[in-house]
């Protein structure tokens, strides 16, 4: 599919000047497999293909082929070579990495020690290409030769083109600590201290900040000055800026400096507040209760949610009824607080969770009364139905349920209520508003795990099939942003110029620069169509073999999408970043060896690792499929895996290999029950096990699937066994539905 794509690439931009259509066909054919070969690491494959284009004895259009040729000389680090090939590629006819050859002609001049040849490639790159990504890469260089040369007032000039560009790039931070020094050089001390100053407190985690902080304490002595201070708004930003990243430990540690500096006032008294919620979410606990108690006597801004945050201290203290009693407060003392609504729910939930039922019941009843519109309220009507339905109260989990058909705002617990609506008319032989009710989760919450499972009981009732078909249409999206333009103003114009060097780039295994082009295009592209451009970006990052970041963004897209009922018409790409086939080759390998469909595999990795090698949890599981040493080492002296070691368990292949193994016999375990397979996987064997006894004991009849799963004890396995059935019916619905054969593989 990739060989099609190329070649279908080089009809529409790249076609050389030929005699004839017998030569155009061998041309594209050859640069695509040439191309093909150079991104699979087969460099002499790749420069044998291309031997075979210059055997064609073609006039001009070997633009590319020169290119590419160069990067080959340069894979085998003949920078010699490469350097003729680049020329050739920069002197030549336009062609869409034009800007690319000559960057690489400069950065190989550089590399055989040619500094003036490199110089005039890096400036000829400004002034022929001034929109390309590469000119910010091209401006260091020549900023750090003025530097070398002692030029330092024309590197000062250099570095702020980068530093104040409208392209926030990669070199802002280097930039700015080069400056400094530039300005440090010059005997501007006092603007080169402020300098570092704004690297050292206002980038704190970049690779800049040590180095800066160095120079800020040695250029303080120099100059006898003390050593400088951030004023009290910077100190707060400052804290504010890792409390907002989550690091929370960081942002800790910088208000407990803000409040020994600045004990009053009103910013102080938001910075305790900040300094409390970091304690607890860092899981400083008695620190926590501490500043909160110290907040709430104090009767500062703040207090209601001091109050309401003790509370969960409480919770995890085990002290019921200080945490029951802290919630109330909130609701007498701060009745109108943005945080009742959360108060009352909480109080429910805290009766719910220590099984006084009662009490929990009356809770939730009187706050979807009091609160329907609270974003609590669907939770509240799930945990009643809940509590009713475990309890063989089906008519009133019906009605509770029924709420959420239409008197309460849709959110992610919507398709579970809806879905147990159905099982709760089941029970009451209501087949009708059984139906009704699955039909809704399948029309309105496609995507989801309850959606599947509904699918499932509408066949048992024996609904056709063709009424719960898919409703996602698998259709690609055109990039209109990137369309050719007839105007030459046109930004689109150029847009596609730089979506067609995205496509190069990509094709050739050149997935950093591929980046840059989608950067290009997301500074530039509009906003209705940012989106698309940021498509892009992600794809070249899971180019690279890097997974969770395109994942994290594809899963926000379409998330969102459902929540806005927006899901319709969705570009297949999005998909296929949320549901990459990583590691392919090994999934399907010992997929077929032991008997698993690999698309359920892919599905365990996802949401074991997110397709990271490196993972290790806190339970010390390692790797793809996140497997415990101890497990690990009778795996492999069950397949013979020798040497054995716990660091191979962040091999690839062999985490792929134990853990197809480990999970193909417990499927065989539980005779065929992936759901069971699946608890056992995450939460042992025995114990699943054991669950199926009490199952036995207390219900007395044939298992059902979807009772048994909401009843696993442990909250962590119940969900595991959810997210993973979801990810495999999704991996099965993009990559084997009939009605999306036609798309690639995003790997492999």
């Amino acid at each position: 599919m990739r060989k099609l794509f190329i070649t279908a690439l080089f009809f529409i931009v790249a076609a050389p000047v030929i005699s004839g259509p017998s030569l155009a066909g061998s041309y594209d054919d050859l640069l695509g497999e040439a191309m093909n070969s150079f991104k699979d690491g087969k460099v002499d494959d790749s420069l044998s293909k291309i031997g075979e284009i210059e055997s064609l004895g073609l006039k001009a259009g070997l633009e590319m082929a020169h290119f590419l040729k160069g990067h080959c000389y340069v894979k085998k680090n003949d920078n010699g070579r490469a350097a003729v090939e680049f020329f050739k590629a920069a002197d030549g006819g336009d062609f869409p990495l034009k800007d690319y050859a000559v960057f690489s002609l400069a950065r190989t001049c550089h590399k055989l020690g040619k500094r003036d040849e490199a110089v005039e490639n890096y400036e000829r790159l400004l002034i022929e290409h001034p929109d390309s990504p590469l000119a910010q890469s091209s401006i260091m260089f020549l900023a750090q030769k003025k530097a070398a040369e002692k030029k330092h007032a024309e590197a000062v000039e250099l570095f702020d083109l980068i530093i104040f560009s409208p392209e926030q790039g990669d070199l802002i931070e280097e930039a700015k600590y080069r400056k400094a020094k530039s300005l440090e050089s010059l005997g501007k001390r006092a603007e080169a201290l402020d300098a570092y100053f704004n690297l050292a407190f206002y980038h704190p985690q970049g690779k800049f900040r040590d180095p800066a902080m160095n120079k800020l304490k040695e250029l303080s002595r120099k100059m006898k000055v003390p050593f400088p201070t951030p004023s009290r708004e910077e100190l707060y930003t400052r804290a504010m800026n890792y409390y907002d990243r989550g690091d929370y430990s960081s942002a800790s540690t910088e208000l407990y400096r803000f409040l020994k500096s600045h004990p009053h006032g009103h910013l102080s008294e938001k910075a305790r507040l900040r300094l409390a919620v970091s304690e607890y979410k860092g899981r400083r606990l008695s620190n926590a209760y501490y500043q909160f108690k110290r907040i709430i006597n104090s009767g500062s801004a703040g207090a209601d949610q001091a109050q309401y945050y003790l509370s969960f201290i409480y919770g995890r203290w085990g002290r019921l009824k200080n945490a029951v009693t802290s919630l109330r407060k909130v609701l007498w003392n701060h009745p109108n607080s943005e945080f009742a609504d959360d108060a009352a729910f909480y109080i429910g939930y805290y009766w719910d969770i220590n099984n006084y039922k009662t009490a929990a019941l009356k809770q939730y009843e009187e706050f979807t009364e009091k609160y329907p519109k609270s974003e609590w309220a669907t939770n509240a009507v799930w945990r009643a139905g809940k509590i009713y339905y475990e309890t063989g109260k089906y008519e009133d989990a019906f009605r509770v349920y029924s709420k959420a058909m239409n008197d309460l705002p849709h959110d992610d617990l919507t398709a579970y209520c809806l879905f147990w609506r159905g099982m709760s008319a089941g029970k009451l032989n209501r087949e009708g508003d059984a139906k009704d009710s699955f039909l809704a989760v399948v029309r309105d919450f496609d995507h989801t795990y309850y959606s599947y499972r509904a699918r499932e009981r509408l066949k048992e009732l024996g609904v056709d099939e063709r009424e719960i078909e898919y409703s996602t249409s698998w259709s690609p999206s055109e990039d209109d942003l990137m369309k050719e333009a007839d105007d030459p103003k046109d930004p689109r114009r150029l847009m596609s110029a730089h979506k067609n060097k995205y496509d190069y780039l990509l094709a050739m295994g050149f997935a950093d620069h591929a980046k840059r082009e989608a950067r290009y295009l997301m500074d530039k592209a509009s906003d209705d169509h940012r989106d698309r451009a940021e498509l892009l970006y992600y794809l070249a990052v899971q180019d690279k073999g890097e997974y969770r970041e395109p994942l994290r963004f594809a899963e926000a897209r379409y998330l969102n999408a459902i929540r806005d009922g927006e899901l319709s018409e969705y570009d297949y790409r999005v998909w296929q970043l949320a549901y990459p086939k990583g590691f392919w080759n090994h999934v399907l390998r010992y997929s077929i060896k032991y008997g698993l469909d690999p698309y359920l595999v892919l599905a365990v990795i996802r949401e074991e690792s997110r397709f990271n090698p490196k993972t290790l949890s806190w339970a010390r599981a390692h790797g793809l499929m996140q497997i415990i040493p101890t497990t690990g080492r009778g795996i492999a002296r069950m397949i013979g895996i020798r040497p054995y070691h716990s660091w191979r368990l962040y091999e690839p292949e062999t985490n792929i290999k134990m853990g197809c193994y480990y999970l193909s016999n417990l499927i065989k375990r539980f005779n065929g029950n992936v759901y069971l397979a699946l608890a056992a996987y995450n939460g042992g064997p025995m114990r699943v096990k054991a669950w199926l006894g009490r199952w036995k004991r207390t219900k007395g009849k044939d298992l059902d699937i979807d009772e048994f799963v909401e009843k696993i004890p442990f909250r962590e396995t119940r969900f595991y066994v959810k997210k993973v059935m979801k990810s495999y019916n999704e991996y099965k619905r993009i990559y084997e539905s009939s009605s999306i054969k036609k798309l690639p593989s995003s790997q492999g």
